[in-house]
């Protein structure tokens, strides 16, 4: 277990500096802090310099995110992969498929430090799994603003299911603010009274479209 930032950062610095074949990393919530990300930038280039194979996870909400797409830039540019997700997933870093980092609940900043070799196939299928309902990223930059349309119907979903604005949040890996500003800009485009109906009419929409 680790229990401190500074920890986890010098082990996540020798793993990569280690690493022969591949890393898989999933990133939850919104746009990384850019102090983190001029920290990760160095490093995940000399390991694509050096041939590692890289894939990285998102969530949309990360793409509102300047320092994010710089970064994005940078490490495609460099054959790393890019995929992005609407639901919160754990966050994760796996090394050769046989060490792994995961995030601990409840406790900010601190990591398991995985090497039994059955637990790392455990999460190595868990990545899988999301990477393969991710979505590709587009390479033009524009163009992923309209990503967010995917993640508004999402919205809306949840609410009709009865979650609260910051549990949606929370799980979007967005602040209480934007969720229902997006909410409020969604029921607007449909002219629906209330969420529950502005779920039965996207619902209607997408019937329509298919």
């Amino acid at each position: 277990m680790l229990d401190s930032l500074a920890d986890v950062r010098a082990v996540i610095d020798d793993l990569v500096s280690h690493c022969k074949e591949e890393i898989l990393t999933a990133q939850p919530g919104g746009g990384r802090e850019e102090s983190v990300l001029e920290e990760a930038a160095p490093r995940d280039k000399e390991a694509l310099g050096r041939g590692v194979r890289m894939k990285i996870l998102y969530q949309r909400t990360a793409l509102v995110s300047r320092g994010t797409h710089v970064y994005i830039d940078l490490v495609t540019g460099l054959g790393a992969q890019v995929r992005t997700v609407s639901d919160r997933f754990t966050r994760m870093l796996i090394f050769d498929r046989k060490i792994a980092l995961i995030a601990v609940p409840g406790k900010l900043h601190a990591a398991a430090l995985i090497e039994e070799p059955n637990m790392v196939d455990f999460v190595v299928g868990t990545y899988e799994r999301l990477w393969l309902a991710a979505e590709p990223l587009p390479v033009d930059i524009d163009t992923r603003a309209g990503i967010t349309d995917g993640l508004k119907q999402m919205i809306i979903r949840l609410l009709t299911e009865g979650m609260t604005d910051a549990s949606i949040a929370t799980r979007l890996g967005m602040s209480v603010r934007t969720c229902r500003r997006h909410v409020a800009q969604i029921m607007a485009e449909l002219e629906a009274q209330s969420r529950f109906q502005a779920g039965y009419l996207l619902a209607a929409r997408e019937r329509m479209d298919t």
